[in-house]
């Protein structure tokens, strides 16, 4: 009964090993360079935490800049509620002079 416990965790080890997409980390565990392995693991690990945390910053900003966006919105559509078309397009162009060049070039 033992022998199928042990085999079943190391069958859900594989799998997580697997899924976690350390192949190199299950390779060494499985040639029996424990160390290794799992230093793999953890270097695999420290990997996707870097990537999170850059993802998490990328999404922070979206964020900020999608709120700036809205508020200018609101501000243009209380500040040119009454205007006529000329004054529209003075407005628009000075606002574009002013604003910093976010071209991606």
């Amino acid at each position: 009964m033992k022998k199928w416990v042990y085999f079943g965790a190391a069958i859900i080890a594989g799998l997580v090993l697997y899924a976690s997409g350390a192949i190199e980390g299950l390779a060494l565990a499985l040639l029996g360079v424990g160390s290794a392995g799992a230093s793999k693991l953890i270097s695999t690990r420290k990997e996707t935490d870097k990537i999170l945390d850059g993802m998490k910053e990328t999404t922070k900003k979206y964020d900020e800049s999608k709120e700036a966006y809205r508020e200018e919105v609101e501000r243009i559509e209380k500040s040119v509620a009454d205007a006529g078309d000329h004054d529209l397009l003075a407005a628009a162009n000075e606002r574009e002079r002013k604003r910093a060049d976010t071209t991606l070039r």
